[in-house]
């Protein structure tokens, strides 16, 4: 409910630095990466419009380069903490939930194995999550992710 009310806010009150990040993450060109990000406005401001473009509709790509730049945020940032939990949960958003699953080699080993539960979780009612996000546990380099990706066959 909260992304919807940073999405209505998107909508009314686009600022500068928001319109600089959607400009970079909708890029066909090559994506210059996260980092290149932090340098258009504070951590905040760009944290904001990561979650607001994690909604976006088009092009397809934006949610998922945002996405890809929150995940990492979530170690330290509670409003990214609490978006990466509800992708994980959220029926209506498949995509981010992989994008969490395969980007949790940035976080920390502890926060990485409760999505990694949530994963396992999602896997057992969303059939096309399960075909896609078993290679990404598989191969993570925490321990304790590849233990419960081995439980979950």
């Amino acid at each position: 409910m909260w992304l919807l009310a940073i999405g209505l806010s998107w909508a009314a009150d686009s600022n500068p630095v928001q319109d600089q990040i959607w400009r970079k993450l909708a890029s066909r060109d090559a994506f210059e990466g996260c980092q290149a990000l932090s340098a258009l406005g504070t951590p905040e401001q760009v944290r904001d419009a990561l979650l607001v473009l994690s909604a976006a509709e088009a092009p397809a790509w934006v949610p998922m380069r945002a996405a890809s730049c929150v995940v990492p945020l979530a170690a330290q940032d509670p409003l990214a903490l609490a978006a990466v939990r509800g992708w994980m949960t959220d029926p209506a958003v498949p995509g981010l939930a992989l994008v969490v699953v395969n980007e949790l080699d940035q976080l920390p080993e502890p926060l990485a194995k409760e999505l990694a539960v949530s994963a396992v979780d999602r896997m057992k009612v969303d059939a096309r999550f399960a075909r896609r996000a078993p290679a990404a546990l598989e191969s993570s380099v925490h321990a304790s992710v590849r233990e419960l990706s081995a439980g979950a066959k």
